[in-house]
């Protein structure tokens, strides 16, 4: 599927004012405008029309409450973080709009093969690689990559936590650990994913204890994500 992706909600109403796309996957917690109003504000522009633009809403809660809201600012469907391959294909055909597909086209590998042995090593370090492999199959230089691409960001929403931290902003703690929350579930950093789960939450509570016990581990857990990608 050719794609383009925008930085923040603002961004992605701006390529959509500009041109003609068939569907739009869209994170609900975004800087400037999130998905909700972004969704909302496409439902505005498309009263009087006959098109429809299918909105799918990539969220890392499935509580109901958030789901709810998915669905009455006007998106259609919803997939959960981090996303599975098969998930994603599944929705695609869901609500894309059917195209001629060229017949001399290469055959698309249906399932990613899942080594045993991959899944089991190093399950309890720093990066489980299966919750990669799972996703984007064993391709050694394509997980690499995806991998490498985790650290620079993940430093700077440490460093962003940290400030947070500093200024006393419990808020800002638990946004900013929403943010790494979800990109190191992706790539497998469970440790440093199931902190940040508890910084999100202490940070939406005020919950001061919890954030002072947790934030001095913060640097620890990334650092040690990071050597083990740089030695991948």
């Amino acid at each position: 599927y050719a794609l383009e992706i925008a930085n923040d909600g603002k961004e992605a109403l701006e390529l959509l004012e500009s041109k003609s796309y068939s569907i739009l996957l869209t994170d609900c917690h975004m800087p400037k405008m999130d998905g909700f109003e972004l969704t909302k504000t496409i439902r505005e522009t498309e009263k009087g029309q006959d098109g429809r633009l299918p909105v799918i809403a990539i969220t890392a809660s499935v509580m109901k409450e958030e789901i709810d809201q998915c669905f009455t600012a006007g998106m259609d469907d919803y997939l959960p973080k981090p996303l599975e391959m098969p998930k994603l294909k599944a929705m695609l055909k869901k609500w894309m709009p059917e195209v001629a597909v060229c017949k001399e086209a290469p055959a698309v590998q249906e399932e990613f093969p899942q080594p045993a042995d991959a899944k089991k090593e190093n399950a309890e370090g720093p990066i489980d690689p299966s919750a990669l492999e799972e996703i984007f199959g064993d391709d050694e230089d394509t997980l690499r990559e995806i991998l490498l691409d985790f650290v620079e960001p993940a430093q700077g929403i440490v460093r962003e936590i940290e400030d947070a931290y500093e200024a006393k902003s419990a808020t800002a703690v638990g946004a900013a650990a929403h943010k790494l929350k979800s990109s190191s579930r992706t790539v497998g950093a469970n440790a440093l994913a199931d902190l940040c789960a508890e910084l999100e939450a202490a940070g939406k509570s005020d919950d001061w204890d919890t954030i002072e016990t947790h934030v001095p581990h913060l640097r620890g857990l990334a650092q040690a994500a990071t050597d083990y990608i740089k030695a991948y």
